[in-house]
């Protein structure tokens, strides 16, 4: 018969999120460098923020005043602008090979 206490601890729960394409492709290179997963950072991370670990904490206060200030908005535009070069050149240069 199990604990449920235990079994509490052991418990896991899905987290699915969208990310842009330079966003996941860095995290990936950067797990990879360190032979981690993408699991294993992103629990980590979870676990610093849930223990309250202040450089944690310090990170999620700048996240919420650059949404405040519209900073996120305009990063993301950046990103997605660079993606759609990126994606023209490639095809550019596929058309003329």
């Amino acid at each position: 018969m199990s604990n449920i206490y235990y079994d509490k601890v052991l418990q896991k729960k899905s987290l699915h999120v969208a990310l842009t394409l330079d966003s996941h492709n860095g995290l990936k290179i950067e797990c990879a460098k360190r032979n981690l997963s993408m699991q294993e950072v992103i629990e980590a991370f979870a676990q610093k923020l849930a223990t309250a670990d202040s450089s944690y904490l310090k990170l999620l206060d700048e996240v919420s005043n650059n949404k405040i200030l519209g900073t996120n908005k305009k990063t993301l535009r950046t990103t997605e602008i660079n993606n759609i070069y990126d994606i023209l050149e490639q095809d550019h240069d596929d058309k003329n090979n």
